[in-house]
């Protein structure tokens, strides 16, 4: 989204006309400041101005699918208005835009375009037109003549006239064949949204670990659903020998996970619900004996995963997680010679804490809902 926002300070220098303030919130393709202020000059009859409380207007054209939809409002100081208008075209609501701009500007704004063929009102000769009358005497009325009796004259009647044949059946009109029904318009769905993860993240009954894990993440969400792809990173890890802690293992490994998850949300927080099936390995170097070798064995498990993300910007948020996790393939290492070993727990917890940024369809309307919250704070 490109924004600008300029306010003039008058349309005419015409002492006493108030000010136009213009938000303006548009796609990159389409029309921008310039020309709206264009359009709404060109409906503007000359000379016009804002009244005394000036005219303060906002508008945001955005895409939806293969349309672009218009939200303006308009602030006079007789009330606020509001409307919004759908087109396949930018500049089809730029124009709508500026002509009802212009409108609350001066109610005598017309689309038009000086082209040099209207003619001053005052360049015209008119004839004046000269109205005549004639006034006339009425005469008395003269004494009504006398009326001769006149005798009754005897019509016959009319002979009786065909039945019409009304009894007759009467053939049924032809069926006139609908219109056919107009297509209903398919609202396009909303699109993908990503979201990039990166979390530091410690365990419980897991692998022994002596530094925290790290795990970033990617993500895509369509509505309510997000599936999520994780990799973690389990740097430093050991077991020892009860009776001698110079005697043991060290182990680090690595795990990948893929996560289909439920999303709630209110105002600003988020709190994802998912499923865990993650797969890996771990490796682990003898110490403390006179051969050190090395042992890689699979680690697979399934877990679950609740938390709680908190959007401090559109496009940053601050996210906490807990998990519970079960092994299905569980590591096990023994060293020779030494009651030194260790066998992964069945089950095991898992915390994360760490920031998140998102992209895409979400994030943009997020940005835009931003944009206009802090216009109408500016606007109050």
């Amino acid at each position: 989204m490109v924004q600008a926002a300029i306010v003039l300070a008058a349309l005419v220098s015409t002492t006493g006309g108030g000010a136009l303030a213009l938000d303006w919130f548009v796609d990159e393709d389409c029309p921008g400041q310039a020309q709206l202020e264009q359009e709404i000059t060109e409906f503007l009859p000359p000379g016009a101005t804002p009244g005394p409380g000036g005219v303060r207007a906002w508008g945001l054209v955005r895409r939806r699918g293969p349309m672009f939809e218009l939200e303006l409002e308009i602030v006079t100081e007789d009330g606020r208005e509001r409307h919004r208008m759908s087109a396949g075209q930018c500049a089809e609501l730029t124009r709508f835009s500026a002509l009802l701009i212009a409108g609350a500007i001066d109610p005598l704004a017309l689309p038009r375009r000086d082209d040099g063929r209207a003619a001053s009102v005052e360049a015209l000769e008119v004839e004046p037109i000269v109205i005549t009358a004639e006034t006339f005497e009425l005469e008395d009325d003269p004494e009504p003549a006398a009326v001769e009796a006149v005798e009754p004259l005897l019509v016959e009647p009319p002979p009786e006239l065909a039945p019409l044949g009304f009894d007759e059946p009467v053939a049924p009109a032809p069926e006139v064949a609908s219109a056919p029904a107009r297509p209903t318009r398919v609202k396009t769905p909303a699109g993908l949204t990503g979201v990039l993860m990166a979390e530091i993240m410690g365990s419980v009954n897991a692998l022994p670990i002596r530094t925290p894990n790290a795990r970033v993440g990617a993500g895509l969400d369509r509505g309510r659903f997000r599936i999520a792809a994780h990799g973690t990173w389990w740097p430093r890890a050991a077991f020892r020998s009860p009776g001698d802690a110079s005697v043991g293992g060290d182990m680090r490994g690595w795990t990948v996970s893929l996560s289909p998850c439920g999303l709630l949300r209110w105002e600003r927080m988020e709190f994802p619900l998912c499923g865990v099936v993650a797969a890996g390995s771990v490796r682990a170097t003898g110490v403390g004996v006179s051969q050190v070798r090395d042992s890689r064995q699979p680690w697979v498990w399934l877990g679950a995963e609740g938390g709680l993300a908190w959007w401090v910007r559109p496009r940053l948020g601050l996210q906490v997680s807990l998990g519970v996790g079960a092994s299905l393939l569980r590591p096990n290492f023994t060293l020779e010679g030494s009651d030194a070993a260790f066998v992964m727990p069945a089950v095991f917890g898992t915390g994360q804490l760490g920031l998140a940024t998102r992209f895409g369809t979400k994030a943009r309307d997020a940005d835009a809902a931003s944009r206009r919250k802090r216009a109408e704070n500016t606007r109050q």
